[in-house]
C-alpha cells in the first residue's frame, strides 16, 4: 500500500462508474490501541455494504467490495498498519493508500468518489519538499507535517563522482554515506579542488531537481546542509521555490522525524502567510463582485468553469448531490444512502474545470458558509 500520487487523485475524480464507494479509516499508531484498527475499518465496511442493499442486488455488492474485505483478512498487513488508511472501490477499480495525516473515520457511498480529505493530504498548501544536500550525497523528499516520503528523480546525483558522469549512468549511493568528510558540525578537510567538486556536485542536483521536480509542483522547497554549504548551494540556485530559511544542520545526522518537524518548522511561516493572502485575495474579489461565499452562486459558477480558486472549510459537510452541468444542488439527508457531500462535488468539479481548490482549517476560513470562491472572470 503506497501513499497517493496527484495522478490517482485525477483518476479518481474522472471515474464515473457508479456505485463509488470512499472508506477512511484513522490509524492508531501505539499498542493497544493498534489492535483495533482492522476491527474499525471492518465496521466501514459493512457500514457501505448496508447503504449498498438500498439500491443494489448482492450479486453486485459481494465483487464491488471483495477486495476490501481480502484486505481485511490480511493479518500481516494489520499487525503493521500504523498510518491512516483511505480505500476507494467502484466497479473496476480498487485502490487503497496509506496517508500520513489524521482523516475523519467515514464511509460514503455515491455515484462519485468522498475525495475532500484526499484532496485535502495531497493539496500545494501545506505539502513541502526538503533537498538533503552535504557536497557527497543528495535526498529530496515531500511531504507535510505529518510525514515525509522520499522521492525518486531520474537524474538527482548522490555522490560527487556521478558528476562526470552521463545522466543515464547515476547511481544512488547509501543513505548512510561516511561521516569523514561532513561531520554535524562542519569540521572536515576542505581545500580548492574540494570547492570545485561541491560545486559541480550542487549545480547537478539542482538541475535535476528543478528540471523534473520543482518546475512541475511548485512546492516550496526547504535545503537542509551544513552552514558552508547553504551560502554556495543558494548561490548557484535557479530555483525560485527554495525557501529563504534552511535547516543549517549535516541531514545525515538527523531522524525523519526531526527532520519532518523541523522541515515543517521553517515551512510553516510560510503556509500562514499563503493562506493569509489567499484570505486577502477572496474579500478583494468579493468586493469587486468577483468572488463569493454564497454555495448555490459558487456551484453554478463552477459548472461554467468560472471559478479559479475554491477555498473549503475542511471540517463542513453539506449533505445532497451536485448536478455537475448545471449546478444546481440536489439537498439530502447525510443518513441516506448515495448521499455525498455537495461541498465535496464542488471542490471535485473546481478540480475537473482546472481551478485550485484548497481545503482550510476552519479557523483560517474567511467566511462561515465553508467556501470562499475566486472567479476566473
Amino acid at each position: 500500500m503506497n501513499t497517493p500520487t496527484m495522478d490517482q487523485l485525477t483518476e479518481l475524480l474522472a471515474w464515473n462508474q457508479p456505485p463509488c464507494v470512499s472508506l477512511y479509516q484513522p490509524g492508531q499508531r501505539h499498542y493497544p490501541d493498534s489492535q483495533q484498527n482492522h476491527i474499525r475499518f471492518k465496521n466501514l465496511l459493512r457500514d457501505a455494504e448496508h447503504a449498498l442493499e438500498a439500491s443494489y442486488p448482492t450479486h453486485k455488492i459481494r465483487p464491488l467490495l471483495e477486495p476490501g474485505f481480502a484486505l481485511l483478512d490480511d493479518g500481516v498487513f494489520w499487525n503493521r498498519q500504523r498510518d491512516d488508511v483511505a480505500v476507494f472501490a467502484a466497479p473496476g477499480l480498487f485502490r487503497a493508500f496509506n496517508l500520513k495525516r489524521p482523516v475523519p473515520q467515514m464511509a460514503v457511498v455515491s455515484d462519485t468518489f468522498h475525495t475532500r480529505p484526499l484532496i485535502r493530504y495531497l493539496q500545494s498548501a501545506g505539502r513541502f519538499a526538503v533537498l538533503c544536500l552535504t557536497r557527497e550525497y543528495a535526498r529530496l523528499y515531500e511531504g507535510n507535517r505529518d510525514g515525509l516520503d522520499e522521492i525518486q528523480l531520474p537524474e538527482i546525483p548522490s555522490v560527487v563522482a556521478e558528476t562526470d558522469m552521463p545522466a543515464s549512468q547515476l547511481t544512488r549511493t547509501s543513505a548512510n554515506p561516511s561521516p569523514k568528510k561532513d561531520s554535524a558540525h562542519g569540521h572536515g578537510a576542505w581545500s580548492a579542488e574540494t570547492d570545485v567538486d561541491a560545486e559541480r556536485f550542487f549545480r547537478r542536483v539542482d538541475q535535476a531537481v528543478w528540471e523534473h521536480y520543482s518546475q512541475r509542483t511548485h512546492l516550496p522547497l526547504v535545503l537542509s546542509a551544513l552552514p558552508e554549504h547553504q551560502p554556495l548551494f543558494r548561490r548557484i540556485t535557479r530555483n525560485p521555490h527554495l525557501l529563504e530559511a534552511g535547516i543549517e544542520t549535516n541531514p545525515t545526522v538527523l531522524s525523519a522525524d526531526e527532520l519532518r518537524t523541523t522541515a515543517w518548522a521553517t515551512v510553516q511561516p510560510h503556509y500562514r502567510q499563503r493562506l493569509a493572502k489567499l484570505a486577502d485575495d477572496f474579500q478583494v474579489a468579493r468586493a469587486r463582485q468577483s468572488g463569493s461565499s454564497d454555495l448555490a452562486d459558487v456551484c453554478r459558477a463552477a459548472a461554467k468553469g468560472r471559478v479559479g480558486i475554491l477555498l473549503l472549510d475542511a471540517d463542513r459537510q453539506t449533505p445532497g448531490k451536485l448536478d455537475r452541468k448545471t449546478g444546481e444542488i440536489q439537498p439530502g439527508n447525510a443518513t441516506q444512502p448515495l448521499v455525498d457531500d455537495v461541498l465535496d462535488d464542488l471542490g471535485e468539479l473546481v478540480l475537473r474545470m482546472k481551478g485550485d481548490v484548497v481545503v482550510v482549517p476552519s479557523a483560517d476560513m474567511p467566511t462561515d458558509t465553508g467556501l470562499a470562491a475566486i472567479y476566473r472572470f
